[in-house]
């Protein structure tokens, strides 16, 4: 594929990664042409095949860097409208952030070029590198899982249902092996077989999310159900901490608790919708408790929070909860804060960082795994892009949140794509954990998402309004939660195998005949 000539050796290899960068972008939310997905990497790994490991390094690298710059361009809106950053400056922090996770790409595409070799070893090995690959991202510098692979499978509710397996990691790595198989079968000999293989895979996964989706609906019906309302006050992010403006953000919040059909027993407000330190002894705090006993229901809401420890004054990202009496009734602190938004890594040793988020505290994490305790249960909180990170959820769940919930403020996204894939991204926590989840957003998308991952019903990105519906409680264990999630590591352990064992591909093999 590389060529002899000029436009063989130059332009093949360049356009291709970036070719693929834009289909898979457009595989994505908010665009979410999935079916491009599947064959949105062919270009690349066609490109890879008789690619030396310098020459693939760069292919991946081109690609990571156009599909990264395509996921998350709107970054550098934030740190230009909110943290007073100059383009110029956040540019460079967002191109910097796309250069890391095109990393992770290069080495990818050094790992398939290896692997070209390997004939049908191709396809695991190259699709288990991916997630593997994802799962080092997940953690290391704090992590940023955002938009996994297998991620573009959310509009196939029917494909996602493996997660209660081995989490959204599976579905990546079965997308992965389906463009491997389809740039084998293009490529050599066997394709049949391949492709047969290959489509087994599909229907094997179809057929257990047939199977899924009935046992679901039947868990479902047996199933205690709690009355949600999810409220979205619309709050410019302009005015939100504009304290001219708080009584009028207060007053929105009440109203649109207060209407709509039906009678809510749990009302869940957004991230740090009541814009004042709640606790803190103001008249306020009795006012949310009377509405609490007007609508005879209890109120989970976001609101930050100041504490005090060893003489030192800490501020928290807090959610509260308040009984149908009136009383505070617990509170849980974000965990994973943003880093450079929340909260700034090394300050101790470096204090000439800042926060490129100016309107956002300085926040300190609270001890994960905690959960509050309304009448029906337990309910674990995933505060912002907490759910974006599938182990906290899983520790929620395992310690008996029988309903999830998600409060963000996707403010700060304005009309870009993040909303969207912010969204995407949370359900694929109900189908891993098989729990119910309720999610109150700032600006949009507020929704409500049953135990398979699918909107129950939701409100549109800019609109004020409230959603209420009755949720399913489940408490049943997953194997994803028992060690599904074990999949990405593993998948790294065995990729390293194939690739330490697998013969060698085309151009390391004419080096050696060569020697």
């Amino acid at each position: 594929m590389s060529g002899s000539g000029p436009a063989g050796r130059w332009g093949w290899p360049w356009l291709a990664p970036l070719l693929s960068a834009g289909l898979m972008v457009l595989a994505m939310p908010k665009f979410g042409l999935t079916a491009l997905g599947l064959v949105g990497l062919l270009p690349l790994i066609l490109s890879l095949k008789e690619a030396s490991p310098r020459q693939a390094l760069i292919s991946g690298l081109i690609f990571g860097f156009g599909y990264s710059l395509g996921l998350c361009y709107w970054i550098a809106g934030v740190m230009v409208r909110y943290g007073g950053l100059p383009g110029l400056l956040a540019g460079l922090v967002l191109l910097a952030l796309v250069a890391i996770l095109a990393f992770y790409h290069g080495v990818w595409a050094v790992a398939v070029a290896r692997l070209w070799g390997a004939g049908r070893w191709l396809i695991p090995g190259g699709g288990l590198a991916w997630v593997g690959l994802e799962w080092i991202r997940s953690w290391f510098l704090t992590g940023f899982p955002w938009m996994d692979l297998g991620y573009l499978l959310t509009p196939w509710p029917l494909f996602t249902q493996t997660a209660d397996l081995a989490g959204v990691a599976l579905s990546g790595a079965l997308v992965a092996a389906t463009n491997l198989a389809l740039a084998l079968a293009l490529a050599g000999p066997g394709r049949l077989k391949v492709l047969l293989v290959t489509a087994l895979l599909w229907l094997l996964a179809g057929g257990y999310g047939l199977l899924s989706l009935d046992r679901l609906a039947d868990w479902s019906r047996a199933a205690p159900k709690v009355a949600v309302r999810v409220v979205q006050g619309n709050i410019d992010q302009d005015r939100k901490w504009d304290q001219a403006f708080a009584r009028e953000t207060l007053e929105r919040y009440f109203e649109l608790s207060r209407t709509g059909e039906g009678k809510p027993r749990l009302i869940v407000w957004p991230e740090t919708a009541v814009p004042f330190y709640l606790g803190e002894g103001r008249p306020q705090d009795g006012e949310l408790g009377g509405l609490a006993r007007e609508l005879e229901a209890w109120l989970l809401l976001g609101a930050p929070a100041v504490g005090r420890s060893g003489g030192e004054t800490r501020f928290y990202n807090r959610a509260w909860l308040i009984d149908d009496q009136g009383r505070p009734a617990g509170f849980v602190d974000k965990v994973h804060l943003v880093p450079y938004g929340e909260y700034v890594p090394l300050k101790k040793y470096m204090p000439f960082l800042g926060k490129v988020v100016a309107q956002v505290g300085d926040y300190s994490a609270g001890p994960r795994g905690r959960l509050l305790r309304p009448w029906f249960g337990r309910v674990g909180v995933l505060i912002c892009y907490e759910s974006i990170f599938p182990g906290l959820a899983r520790d929620q769940a395992l310690k008996g949140a029988g309903l999830l919930t998600n409060i963000t403020n996707d403010a700060w996204f304005g009309r870009s794509s993040a909303p969207y894939q912010h969204l995407a991204m949370l359900t694929w926590r109900a189908v891993e954990n098989r729990r119910s989840i309720a999610r109150a957003a700032q600006t949009g998308i507020s929704a409500l998402i049953d135990p398979a991952g699918r909107l129950i019903g939701s409100l549109d990105l800019g609109e004020a309004g409230q959603l209420t519906g009755a949720l399913p409680i489940l408490s049943r264990r997953t194997i994803y939660q028992r060690i599904g999630w074990l999949f990405g590591p593993a998948g790294l352990v065995l990729a390293g195998l194939i690739l330490a064992l697998a013969p060698a591909g085309p151009v390391s093999r004419r080096r050696r005949d060569r020697a």
